[in-house]
């Protein structure tokens, strides 16, 4: 379990709120239009791509805050599984300029705290193989599944 001063050294954590989203938006276009995503989101978009998650009765999402500016965000959906509850993260990102200082592991236990007071039985999530993020959250007790694919299908 992390300590709250722990977290108040390197930066803090709250809730996302709808008022949070531009601000949000922008730090995730730093992060997700540089390598090694090399996407190409524009303001808009990433707003309405963000506010989605948030405007879903499920959604729910956490911020990390470095010196009062954003400096990541994790977002996902709470979904009932067989199991019980489940938080599928959908975006979990630090800006470039702050990664590597633990700042990511930090928000993690932060949202894990929270899922736990909440009853939430576990994280699932999608990254991509042999890049950092991977590494990030084996390193963190995210554990990979032999077998299973992600599968995609465009609709011309």
């Amino acid at each position: 379990m992390i300590e709250q001063g722990a977290i108040q050294e390197r930066g803090t954590t709250r809730r996302m709120q709808q008022a949070d989203i531009a601000a949000v938006a922008s730090a995730f276009m730093i992060t997700f239009n540089a390598a090694p995503w090399h996407d190409e989101w524009c303001e808009t978009g990433a707003q309405r791509y963000l506010g989605e998650f948030l405007a879903n009765p499920q959604g729910m999402g956490w911020l990390l805050l470095q010196d009062g500016q954003i400096a990541g965000a994790l977002i996902g959906n709470c979904r009932s599984w067989w199991s019980g509850a489940e938080l599928f993260v959908d975006e979990c990102f630090v800006v470039p300029a702050l990664q590597g200082m633990g700042l990511g592991g930090l928000l993690l236990q932060a949202v894990e705290i929270d899922l736990r007071a909440a009853g939430v039985q576990g994280m699932t999530l999608l990254t991509v193989a042999d890049y950092p993020a991977e590494r990030f959250y084996q390193r963190h007790g995210f554990s990979g599944r032999d077998g299973m694919r992600f599968m995609f299908k465009p609709l011309e």
